[in-house]
């Protein structure tokens, strides 16, 4: 008799400890408990709601659109994994032709930053400024800068 409740007592255990290591591997391969901060992956212009370009961020070499962009459109950062909202607020500038300080109101989504100008932008070169500390919800921070160039027609 003690023979058959080993047998039933092992497969159930075995199939805890299944669902254990499952778990455990479905946590790590979606990301969360990693050391790595949010990856910035792309950034978009978004003109009146629409995806008007996109640029894929190099992380080893100069980042700029090749089109214009129109005075009112929206930019959204594109991160791999869901961003922290106090932390990546203060982190994102915007700077005229001129170097002045363009007034941005800033909205965290889970894995997207938009960035809207207050007022449409002037015309000429603009760049976008997105410094490291942007983290993820373990706090794990970006590890870098990204200045982004872009020309406002």
């Amino acid at each position: 008799m003690s023979h058959h409740r080993t047998s039933i007592i092992r497969p159930l255990f075995a199939s805890k400890l299944a669902l254990v290591a499952g778990l455990a591997l479905g946590i790590l391969s979606t990301g969360c408990g990693d050391a790595m901060g949010p990856i910035l992956q792309s950034i978009d212009i978004k003109e009146n709601g629409t995806v008007t370009q996109s640029l894929d961020i190099d992380r080893g070499g100069s980042n700029f659109f090749a089109e214009g962009v129109a005075p009112g459109a929206v930019l959204q950062l594109n991160y791999d994994e869901p961003v922290d909202q106090q932390s990546a607020e203060d982190k994102i500038s915007l700077r005229d032709e001129d170097g002045s300080d363009v007034n941005l109101d800033v909205d965290v989504g889970l894995v997207d930053i938009e960035v809207l100008p207050a007022q449409p932008m002037l015309a000429g070169n603009h760049v976008i400024t997105i410094k490291k500390g942007v983290q993820d919800a373990a706090g794990n921070p970006t590890v870098r800068d990204y200045n982004i160039t872009f020309e406002v027609e």
